[in-house]
């Protein structure tokens, strides 16, 4: 155990940041909160307000945390002043507020993409509603907070009734609002946006939650006048960058692991130790490739500073060692020296485990560990081993745009419905529920298609470009290019040789079964970066023209023809030019005879 530090540190807010959580289990449902509570009547003109203003605003002084306390506001996020929504994805929220108003407005094809008209329309209403109702029920937590740690023991029992059946209320809001998610992701294929907004809504859920509850059962307590008995503290993990493929050596800085100390009111933190992390594998030794002898992280142990730890901290991780394709999950320990009705103890709070993840230690490695470490991250705790195509299509959207190091709200280009329809189509059968070897056997094509682009120069930016498509069939691409011209050309990566980028182009042949050819590019058509894939191109002068295929959100598709030269100029490799010298031929011109040719072959031995 590392030595206990005191407690230090200014108090500041944490940015939040992007997660990759999937749906944890629903905690309401776990018997946290005592039966006999549930019927307390929910009086709109308690004596919450009166009793608010008179004990706790005047002597409390919030300039230093940056906020502004409003009795209006905790009372507009009252049961009273929020409609709920069913807990079927086509309920919808009457009442969004105005900035989440503004970005819904932009366009509802940025957060659906499976339907149009009036139901995507709900769905995407009521996806932005639950946004604005977090922001808002943050203000009446900060609220609650307040109180609690101020006239916790001074409040009347009246009141106190009164503020647990606002908690109340939160909870049975956050348990709605977490199964309309869960429904939202099964059934309906999402845009980018709308998956990047239903995965931080359901991290930012949880963590409420799970304050929500410390708080309900602090209050509990107090109103059976029992002493507190149960230390109420979690160590959570609010955001993770996991799962993920993670490169040995690097740090994970850019999306880092944000560990919370969750703790009740009632107890009074002395001092903390350093934060421990633990590296658990997970692999089943019947599949482990080989066993890891080397410690795989660089630190073991962080120095978080309580006020920091309260609101979130940074663990910036740093793995010196490959895990040799193996799976991990971390999870973070730390020892509290603290008070709780005047007894003093020390103990010891564990959080649950991270996500999965696998350290690799060359880019060879990716394309193995990344497929299972998508199936473990899709499958784990499914009994039935299947899971509906919307949620493998979201899933696999959602990890395709992070393999490719795209922006996950705003992307340059996504999957569109008619490339995620194809691939229900022709990889699963277009199947309702997908079983994890039907998935496993789609990897074994579309890993090595992610493996090019995600490595190979300029092929993601080709793709993103629209020059590359991912998933079209050959009838498809014939139809394409059958109206136009001799000489006009794309690409797209071989249904039938897995990671093979496919050339058609228009030939001149009048024959229909002849006009459009395909040539597969074949291994010593590049070479690294000394010879591209535009550098292949440049070199067939019989390719002129070069066909764009893009899909916008709405699902319209456009087609343009562009000269190849114009098209690919930026990406041909600058190879250098000498320029010309006085004195020196520009080139070289041999002119030569049959008499000459004599010579040379006598000198010739």
């Amino acid at each position: 155990m590392e030595p206990m530090r005191p407690v230090t540190g200014k108090k500041r807010k944490m940015k939040e940041e992007s997660t990759d959580e999937v749906f944890l289990d629903d905690y309401l449902g776990s018997g946290s909160l005592l039966d006999g509570f549930d019927a307390i009547v929910r009086e709109p003109d308690s004596m919450f307000s009166t009793h608010f203003a008179s004990n706790l605003l005047e002597p409390l002084d919030m300039a230093s945390e940056g906020s502004e306390i409003t009795l209006s506001t905790f009372n507009m996020v009252g049961a009273q002043d929020v409609e709920m929504a069913s807990s079927s994805p086509s309920g919808s929220s009457s009442s969004v507020p105005t900035p989440q108003r503004a970005a819904l407005a932009r366009s509802v094809n940025e957060y659906i993409l499976s339907e149009d008209g009036e139901e995507a329309n709900k769905k995407a209403t009521h996806l932005v509603s639950i946004v604005g109702w977090v922001d808002e029920v943050e203000v009446g937590m900060k609220e609650i907070r307040a109180f609690l740690e101020t006239s916790l023991h001074s409040a009347d029992t009246v009141f106190l009734n009164d503020v647990m059946s606002r908690i109340l209320q939160y909870l049975t809001d956050v348990k709605s609002h977490r199964e309309w998610l869960e429904c939202l992701y099964s059934d309906t294929l999402l845009a980018p946006l709308g998956i990047h907004k239903a995965r931080q809504l359901r991290k930012d859920l949880r963590t409420r939650e799970i304050q929500l509850n410390a708080w309900y059962n602090i209050i509990v307590m107090i109103l059976k006048e029992e002493d507190c008995k149960s230390l109420y503290a979690e160590l959570i993990i609010k955001n993770q960058p996991f799962p993920a493929i993670v490169a040995k050596g690097k740090l994970l800085e850019s999306n880092p692991i944000v560990v919370q100390l969750v703790i009740a009111c009632e107890i009074k933190i002395h001092a903390v130790s350093e934060v421990m992390v633990e590296c658990v594998e997970m692999t089943p030794a019947s599949s482990r490739s080989s066993s890891q002898t080397q410690p795989l992280l660089e630190l073991e142990s962080f120095y978080v500073p309580l006020n920091d730890l309260q609101r979130g901290g940074k663990i910036l991780l740093k793995f010196c060692n490959g895990s040799r394709k193996n799976l991990y999950r971390v999870r973070f320990a730390c020892k509290l020296d603290y008070s709780q009705n005047g007894v003093r103890s020390q103990t010891m709070i564990t959080s649950p485990f991270s996500e999965p993840f696998i350290v690799i230690t060359n880019e060879c490695q990716w394309e193995e560990s990344e497929g299972a470490l998508m199936a473990e991250a899709f499958f784990f705790g499914i009994e039935s081993n299947s899971l509906p195509w919307p949620t493998i299509a979201n899933n696999i959207h959602h990890n395709f745009l992070r393999a490719i190091r795209q922006d996950q709200k705003s992307p340059v280009r996504w999957l569109c419905r008619h490339t995620l329809g194809y691939i229900h189509e022709r990889f699963f059968s277009s199947q309702i529920m997908i079983s994890r070897q039907m998935f496993e056997d789609y990897w074994k094509w579309f890993g090595k298609a992610l493996h090019k682009l995600r490595y190979q120069r300029h092929v993601c930016s080709l793709w993103q470009s629209g020059f590359i498509q991912l998933a079209m069939s050959r009838n498809a691409v014939n139809n394409a290019l059958m109206d136009k011209p001799p000489g006009v050309f794309m690409m797209r990566f071989s249904e039938r040789n897995a990671g093979a980028i496919a050339i058609s182009y228009k030939t001149s042949d009048p024959e229909p079964e002849n006009a459009v050819r395909h040539y597969l590019m074949r291994a010593g058509d590049t070479a690294a970066s000394k010879k591209t894939l535009p550098d292949f191109l440049a070199e067939n002068e019989p390719l002129v023209f070069i066909l764009q295929l893009l899909t916008s959100p709405s699902g319209t598709v456009s087609r343009r023809v562009y000269r190849k030269d114009d098209a690919l100029e930026p990406y041909y490799s600058k190879r250098r030019q000498v320029k010309p010298s006085e004195g020196y031929d520009s080139r070289i011109v041999v002119s030569t005879n049959s008499q000459a040719a004599s010579q040379v072959s006598g000198m010739i031995e």
